[in-house]
């Protein structure tokens, strides 16, 4: 699954010492941050900058996966439109069900 994400062999946890950091930031909103991103183009080209990635485990209580899909649908974006009509497809890993994709232009959720 690590490979497949491009995240090696990278631990990653929520301790008490990130979330003493993150507490500020927490109710802070990165919507502009994030159009910018996805809107991102090459130059001279019309060619998408970046791939972004949100992931939402499917026990997350912090950030559930239907508070990601509300903040999606409401950024302003070249592919809002073709977002609000995709469907989910089932993503493997072995052969087994990992998980669930929905991709539009550079997004992936």
């Amino acid at each position: 699954l690590r490979k497949s994400i491009h995240v090696g062999d990278v631990s990653f946890a929520f301790t008490n010492k990130v979330g003493k950091f993150l507490k500020e930031d927490i109710m802070k909103s990165v919507k502009s941050s994030i159009e910018t991103l996805v809107n991102a183009t090459e130059k001279n080209s019309n060619k998408k900058k970046y791939k972004v990635m949100f992931y939402n485990g499917q026990l997350d209580i912090i950030v559930g996966h239907p508070t990601t899909v509300n903040f999606l649908k409401k950024l302003e974006w070249t592919g809002k439109q073709e977002y609000s009509k995709a469907r989910r497809s089932i993503w493997y890993y072995k052969k087994e069900i990992a998980g669930y994709v929905r991709k539009v232009e550079n997004l992936y959720e």
